[in-house]
């Protein structure tokens, strides 16, 4: 089973060494049903990954586990969180 270690802060607790990396729109992050989990790709290998609640509480800014880039959920759609 995937490990959700990924951080999920808020826009508004974005500082200036989390610069965002990229914008991703949720329906380009692939749903990993066993997991219950968003998950997208970062470059170092590893995966931004937040849970549907993360996402309905407005937890956009995914911070990866292993090298710190960010990342903003965006055009979130309320019928993926469902």
């Amino acid at each position: 089973m995937l490990e959700a270690d990924t951080v999920a802060i808020k826009p508004e607790d974005v500082k200036e060494d989390h610069d965002i990396y990229e914008e991703v729109p949720l329906a380009k992050m692939e749903w990993l049903e066993d997991e219950g989990l968003f998950a997208y790709d970062c470059p170092c290998g590893d995966l931004f990954t937040a849970t549907k609640e993360e996402l309905r509480n407005g937890q956009c800014v995914l911070v990866c586990p292993t090298c710190s880039l960010a990342v903003r959920v965006v055009e979130i759609d309320e019928q993926l969180l469902r």
